[in-house]
């Protein structure tokens, strides 16, 4: 579709915050087109607040840059310019036409102007996955263009690709991950063509690059719909593919990720390593209790940790901090089950303390763990430090069983010709 199909009057411009609309203006006064663009085009007409506001232009990045002081251009393959407003950080992109320099590695290309081909609106639609994420909004004219019939997708709740869904993922293969993640933030439903190709494109995901899917598994399972993309993960048996040996129907998972939900919708800080921890807090139980193994420190507790997550490692890139903070967690899981009195002071000191305490509250609810543990430690949180000191000095340490010590017996002398039958019996 070369021309675009135009529909008036169907965004309330209240719903876009004023910051925005002077981006949008700022670049139209100096003669440059610019339009909303994306996700939240598609939120404004689906009736749901946007997160964040993108913006497309004719504009090239140095360009954006001069005519903003909070701008920051960031990118290698594709630079685009960040501006910090009152409500975020605002993406203001260049229109963009395919290339295929645009697949060569940016370090192996002298003139970063090659990676960036720059062209017009026209251009730029077909380089995007989704019809619905294709439309774009003339704030001027009060416009919606749609190149796609992405509207008509709007109206039908229906995710489509823009062109054959098999080419787009092969084309990259991280668009399958976006399909999902849309299907389970957004009250739509997949095209079937679209659903086969999910399917088909599994052998795909194992060349992922694994520090951006570590990227999209967070964008995934942290933007308040993690539940949900967890059980369409395994809808679509990429669930074992991405998590080796998780299970969809593991109680203190969906625990795990419930109130993860819950915490994106209070704005509280959530972390994909919690998750994990909670993910595979029994293969982590099973292996201790399997190997006869009880850590007496971090450093012991860690070597432990990283065999559990091994083989999820191999698939997105855990970091060193990711696997200090499941470390942690798990450590002090049996110190707060047990409450020593002379370790609770250091307990509560300890670093990764409330991540361990989520989680033993977490137990609780799946009934790992009595709810009188959890109650305790909530109390202790709670109290001053004098309190705190009484409370413990209530405690009873436990009175260790003394082992009876064996009666020497005094040594049989042994006969000279004895002793030298032994030693040679032994060689």
């Amino acid at each position: 579709m070369s021309r675009p199909k135009r529909y008036k009057n169907l965004i309330d411009r209240t719903q876009i915050p004023k910051d925005v609309q002077k981006i949008v203006h700022q670049l139209l006064d100096h003669n440059f087109d610019a339009k909303l663009v994306g996700g939240c085009v598609r939120d404004l007409l689906l009736d749901i607040s946007p997160k964040d506001f993108d913006i497309v232009t004719s504009a090239k990045p140095d360009q954006v840059a001069a005519l903003f002081r909070s701008a920051r251009l960031i990118g290698r393959r594709f630079r685009i310019v960040h501006v910090q407003t009152s409500i975020g950080v605002v993406e203001i992109s260049t229109y963009r036409r395919f290339s295929k320099a645009a697949s060569i590695a940016p370090h192996r290309r002298k003139d970063r102007e090659a990676l960036n081909k720059y062209g017009n609106i026209r251009d730029d639609y077909r380089l995007r996955d989704f019809t619905i994420n294709a439309l774009y909004y003339d704030l001027k004219n009060d416009e919606v263009l749609d190149f796609t019939n992405g509207m008509q997708d709007i109206k039908t709740r229906t995710l489509r690709t823009i062109g054959n869904p098999q080419k787009r993922f092969e084309e990259d293969c991280h668009r399958v991950l976006r399909a999902i993640r849309f299907q389970s933030k957004l009250p739509i439903k997949l095209e079937p063509q679209l659903a086969n190709a999910i399917k088909k494109s599994k052998p795909l995901l194992q060349n992922l690059e694994r520090s951006r899917l570590r990227d999209d598994l967070r964008k995934l399972l942290l933007s308040g719909h993690g539940r949900e993309s967890f059980k369409n993960l395994a809808i679509h048996q990429i669930r074992s593919l991405l998590f080796p040996y998780s299970s969809d129907q593991d109680p203190l998972t969906i625990a795990a990720l419930e109130n993860t939900d819950r915490r994106v919708q209070c704005d509280e800080p959530v972390r994909l390593e919690f998750l994990l921890a909670a993910m595979y807090w029994k293969r982590f139980s099973e292996f201790k209790t399997t190997n006869k193994v009880v850590p007496h420190s971090l450093e012991e507790n860690r070597l432990i940790t990283r065999q559990v997550l091994a083989n999820t490692s191999n698939v997105f890139k855990i970091t060193n901090v990711m696997i200090e903070f499941v470390n942690g967690t798990w450590f002090l899981q049996s110190r707060l089950e047990e409450s020593p009195p002379k370790k609770i002071m250091d307990t509560l000191a300890r670093k990764r303390f409330r991540a361990a305490y989520d989680l033993l509250a977490l137990r609780v609810e799946c009934e790992e763990v009595e709810q009188n543990v959890v109650d305790w430690w909530t109390n202790m949180q709670n109290l001053e430090p004098t309190e705190q000191q009484l409370l413990i000095a209530t405690l009873e340490p436990k009175k260790r069983k003394r082992r009876r010590r064996k009666k020497k017996q005094n040594p049989v002398p042994r006969s000279s010709n004895e002793t030298i039958r032994l030693t040679i019996g032994t060689n």
